[in-house]
């Protein structure tokens, strides 16, 4: 039993640990704000539908919602806005 807690305990705290850092392996949520160092692409793929990038601009697949939240273009604010719209999530 101490072996199967102290496992417990290790595997809980790789997760939080590669949550806090922002890895992009593992997702505290899918809430596009938390996830501010994960690229846009693998957020989109693990927490919206493929109906998003129908209408999401191409260009900023590439770059860090982090990025993309701070962006002062109408892209930017468009990507940021379909990113949070309860419409694309899974």
């Amino acid at each position: 039993m101490k072996i199967f807690k102290k496992v417990l305990f290790l595997s809980m705290t790789f997760i939080a640990v590669s949550n806090f850092s922002g890895g992009g392996l593992l997702y505290a949520d899918c809430v596009a704000k938390n996830n501010s160092n994960v690229v846009a692409s693998q957020y989109i793929s693990k927490c919206r539908k493929g109906s998003i990038k129908s209408v999401y601009p191409a260009e900023l697949l590439g770059k860090k919602l982090g990025e993309i939240r701070k962006g002062k273009s109408a892209t930017y604010k468009r990507a940021w806005k379909l990113l949070n719209d309860s419409r694309f999530k899974k």
